[in-house]
């Protein structure tokens, strides 16, 4: 994470001092590269850092900021760019950008630092209640290591004797997390991954999330201007109007992924966005109400999408660790496929998009787009979240084969 922030650095000085499109063109690579470092890697930190329980919470909250950053930062690079010159912009960005760096400096990862760093309070008190019932209980005991060739079946790294007066007992302990969990959470490949079919669901569903935002952004503008003669003033009004329903959307729904699941939350939502988005097509200057009802509509299919794309960032850390038997040694790995499949669906919404726009009309583009999102629903409501079903359980199995 922090190689890519100084990749980030590296890209803002080539946007400062460069004269060439080369040096242009390897900005916006290097640039692309930070992006992707410090996405994926912060969204594995906040994995590993807060409990289960909280993380779609959690995650929303980081939504709403990254929402913040990127409503605010076209506005202040404008402004900065009219009133102080080109180099104006990318100098706010360096010092923005060292205040970011030297507060990552200061992340603590949890798998460097002593486990009670990290306990919730109830812990805690479990802790505490079994030191002073032990303390009362003085009782001598003897712990012996038994090498982990010798460990039976049962799966227990030691043994603990207990000796006290006529009593001589010796309990085996279980360890939570032994060596045939290590193994299996190690040899956790980059293919198994790609073939479970939750993992691949969230991969659907987050290119999915891309390309119906990103499908509107060169088409809009321009059936704004043909329909109703709109100039960019106008146009940049209504997506800032667009972006805001996302800043509710995104805690509303890592509250409820908090407190049922993936499952509903996700299915539903892709419903309602394929059904906003096939009638996005409809409004035009022969229509009531003018501009206004497809302003509505655009922000409908904001706050939908960007709901079921707020499931997807817990949902793809839960889909790692069960793949991975609880362990975490996958949970990067998967956001780094997160994040590649949203980049693809960035990549192919605003061409395909385009196309389709300049053959057949704003109408039918919103019908292509809407059966395509629709298409990702029954996938999110048989394999997201952790309830198995019976069609899941077969396709895991052919998965497998």
């Amino acid at each position: 994470m922090l190689a890519g922030m100084v990749t980030l650095f590296g890209s803002l000085f080539l946007f400062l001092y460069g004269t060439r499109i080369g040096m242009f063109a390897a900005a916006r690579i290097l640039q692309g590269f930070a992006e992707a470092c410090i996405c994926t890697l912060g969204m594995t930190i906040i994995s590993d850092t807060f409990p289960d329980d909280e993380l779609g919470r959690q995650t929303s909250i980081v939504m709403i900021f990254h929402l913040a950053g990127l409503a605010t930062g076209g506005a202040a690079g404008g402004s900065l760019f009219v009133h102080f010159g080109y180099k104006a912009p990318f100098i706010f960005c360096l010092a923005f950008a060292g205040v970011d760096f030297l507060l990552r400096l200061g992340l603590i990862e949890r798998r460097n630092n002593p486990k009670n760093w990290f306990e919730t309070e109830s812990e805690i008190d479990t802790e505490q209640q079994a030191d002073a019932s032990q303390d009362e209980n003085e009782i001598p005991i003897r712990e012996s290591v038994v090498s982990t060739h010798e460990k039976d079946e049962s799966n227990c790294n030691y043994k603990r004797t207990i000796d006290g007066p006529d009593v001589e007992v010796t309990e085996e302990i279980y360890s939570g997390g032994g060596l045939d969990d290590e193994i299996s959470s190690a040899t956790v490949t980059m293919l198994q991954l790609l073939r479970n079919p939750r993992v691949l669901t969230v991969l659907l569903v987050s290119f999915a999330h891309g390309f119906c935002i990103t499908v509107f952004e060169p088409t809009m503008p321009v059936h704004l201007a043909n329909e109703w003669g709109l100039d960019a003033s106008k146009i940049g009004l209504i997506y800032f109007a667009q972006v805001f329903p996302s800043f509710i959307a995104s805690p509303i729904a890592g509250y409820i992924y908090d407190c049922t699941g993936a499952k509903m939350i996700s299915f539903l939502t892709i419903v309602c966005c394929a059904a906003v988005i096939a009638l996005m097509g409809i409004p035009n200057t022969n229509t009531a109400g003018g501009v206004a009802p497809l302003v509505v509509l655009a922000g409908m299919n904001e706050f939908f999408a960007g709901a079921f794309y707020a499931v997807t960032l817990p949902e793809t850390s839960f889909a790692a660790k069960a793949l991975a038997n609880g362990s975490d040694s996958a949970v990067a790995r998967c956001y780094g496929l997160h994040n590649i499949a949203y980049a693809l669906g960035h990549f192919v919404g605003p061409l395909l998009g385009g196309y389709v726009f300049d053959k057949i009309g704003f109408f039918w583009m919103c019908i292509i787009v809407a059966c395509f999102v629709l298409s990702s629903a029954p996938f999110a409501l048989i394999f997201l979240g952790s309830e198995v079903t019976r069609t899941s359980k077969a396709c895991k199995k052919l998965c497998c084969i």
